[in-house]
């Protein structure tokens, strides 16, 4: 009699021990960390840290004014995931690059043509740098989900509506974008000259309009062709082919609009006339934007299959 009371004993205490084990993984996946058999995960108390790190910053998120705490958190992780992010990070100064060695180059030129050259774009020289930014960004706001791999399961599984976790995306982009707009205007100014405040808040509308419209088709692309996109990988192909090709007539269509205002206000010799021609613009892209974020959840699940199959196959 005792042996098998023992016996049964000991089969608790091992049920109860895994049954520990197996709520405290499936806790910490629910609060977003993907345990994996890796060195780093396999240290002494690596998970126990982790796990008393979430704990600790569950009730520490980051609360964004009018914003939802949904949007908020997934802003707070692609913060986070941006941080260790080379590629991320080398988009990031990528165009500040750029706009240097133009610059580099025209002041170079000391013949008249080149001084000619750089006084009649010096006004547009700020616009062109902030459009460069934008069609850098264009990869990620068409494949927003790129680096989410098999974690896009949990995002399923998370109690916050699709169209938050895009929203939060898009947001992430917006601000990573006006981050690199002000890092250009302070090089527009230092090598150049400040833009004139008509220019500047021109650009700053175009800005909006641009990426709203951008979002709202870059959204429905993310969910419909979605590929995956590894840390670290930085030879590998981007975008779906007709993802590439719909992202490159958008880019076209809005930078060529925006290009028609500048140049239409710069003839007229009325510059403001481009802030009121963008801002109603940025209203109806805004519209466009709203309608077809609210329509971001029946989208997902109705690809979920595409989602998962793509973003969790292995390489």
């Amino acid at each position: 009699m005792l042996p098998a009371a023992f016996a049964l004993l000991m089969i608790c205490a091992y049920a109860l021990v895994f049954y520990w084990l197996l709520r405290a993984r499936l806790v910490a996946q629910y609060r977003g960390e993907l345990i994996s058999e890796t060195t780093a995960a396999s240290r002494p108390s690596s998970s126990g840290v982790s796990r008393a790190r979430a704990v600790g910053t569950a009730h520490a998120s980051w609360n964004i004014p009018f914003v939802s705490s949904g949007v908020a958190a997934v802003f707070e992780k692609e913060i986070r995931y941006a941080r260790r992010n080379g590629l991320m990070l080398l988009n990031l100064i990528t165009p500040i690059f750029v706009v240097l060695i133009f610059s580099l180059n025209i002041q170079m030129a000391h013949d008249a043509k080149g001084m000619q050259f750089l006084h009649r774009a010096g006004p547009l020289v700020f616009p062109v740098g902030v459009a460069f930014v934008v069609l850098v960004q264009m990869n990620f706001a068409f494949n927003s989900l790129a680096f989410d791999g098999a974690g896009v399961q949990f995002l399923f599984l998370s109690p916050v509506p699709f169209r938050d976790i895009l929203a939060g995306k898009n947001l992430f982009l917006f601000a990573i974008t006006l981050l690199e707009s002000f890092i250009m205007w302070c090089f527009v100014t230092y090598l150049f000259a400040p833009p004139p405040l008509a220019i500047l808040a021109a650009t700053i509308a175009a800005l909006v309009y641009v990426n709203l419209a951008t979002f709202a088709i870059g959204n429905i692309f993310s969910l419909c062709f979605p590929r995956k996109f590894d840390f670290g990988a930085f030879r590998q192909k981007r975008l779906a082919g007709v993802t590439m090709a719909v992202g490159m007539a958008v880019e076209v269509a809005l930078f060529g609009s925006c290009a028609l205002v500048f140049m239409f206000a710069l003839a007229l010799g009325f510059p403001w006339a481009a802030i009121l021609a963008f801002i109603f613009l940025a209203i109806a892209a805004a519209a466009g934007y709203d309608y077809s974020l609210k329509r971001m959840d029946k989208l997902a699940l109705d690809h979920r299959e595409t989602l998962t199959a793509e973003l969790c196959r292995a390489e």
